[in-house]
């Protein structure tokens, strides 16, 4: 990719920088695809008997940690979000020939 850049070849460092980040999600998609299976056979897994006194405080108690894992899904979200933009201004863009078709 460097040498590309130097060469002044934006347009395939960028292409390189693309397939890297893609390379990059598809990771990030599987492991949050078997984090989800695994929180989905846990819940699935999980029994609670509303009638009993201790499990009900726990039931309150895990309804209340769920909406603080919300909130931290949430503020990650936004955080990841953030940082992509930010790498994305600082990527350097293309020059204006290396995008146009020779002529």
């Amino acid at each position: 990719m460097v040498e590309q850049v130097n060469a002044g070849d934006y347009g395939r460092a960028m292409t390189l920088i693309n397939e890297l980040s893609e390379v990059r999600d598809q990771s990030l998609y599987r492991e949050v695809g078997r984090l989800t299976r695994s929180l989905h056979e846990a819940i699935r897994n999980f029994q609670i008997d509303p009638r009993n006194a201790e499990q009900s405080e726990a039931l309150s108690k895990m309804t209340d940690a769920s909406d603080r894992l919300e909130y931290v899904v949430q503020m990650t979200g936004k955080a990841a979000n953030r940082t992509m933009d930010l790498v994305e201004e600082l990527c350097p863009r293309p020059a204006p020939s290396a995008t146009r078709p020779p002529s």
